[in-house]
């Protein structure tokens, strides 16, 4: 497994500042061993990782990083179109159809269904990433 990972990320040239793993995945048991989580057996091989924050902080985030910006007039937050499952699922993402009993507010609770990318890009902006670490920095000129 572990030659596999670093396979991938020296093809497509990651250059890899952390590892997130589902915290209730994670934490639950990786097999008969009631001893032995996910994490514990990862990092048996080499694989580092850190546990995500679920935070909602994330999904807000993200809906920030999906509006345009100012300069550039698209999303600060870009999918490759390489990655078909994670467009798939970020197309498909919806709301339970759920009010809260004395206010008839809407619910903040996603459908199961095509939620695993979103959740790892939730966990990701909850770790607020910065062009510093996520992208080249723009130059501009002086048009006068």
């Amino acid at each position: 497994m572990r030659d596999a990972v670093r396979e991938v990320e020296t093809l497509m040239q990651h250059s890899r500042v952390i590892r997130l793993m589902d915290p209730n995945m994670g934490a639950s048991n990786s097999g008969a061993d009631r001893d032995l989580t996910w994490q514990r057996e990862f990092d048996l091989v080499g694989l580092h990782f850190d546990l995500a924050n679920d935070s909602s902080v994330g999904r807000a985030r993200l809906n920030d990083f999906l509006k345009p910006d100012p300069h550039f007039m698209r999303p600060r937050f870009r999918i490759d179109i390489s990655c078909k499952d994670a467009i798939f699922q970020m197309k498909r993402y919806v709301w339970k159809d759920r009010k809260q009993a004395d206010s008839g507010d809407m619910l903040q609770v996603p459908l199961d269904k095509h939620d695993d990318y979103p959740a790892l890009f939730k966990y990701l902006m909850n770790y607020l990433p910065t062009s510093e670490n996520t992208a080249l920095s723009v130059v501009r000129r002086n048009r006068r």
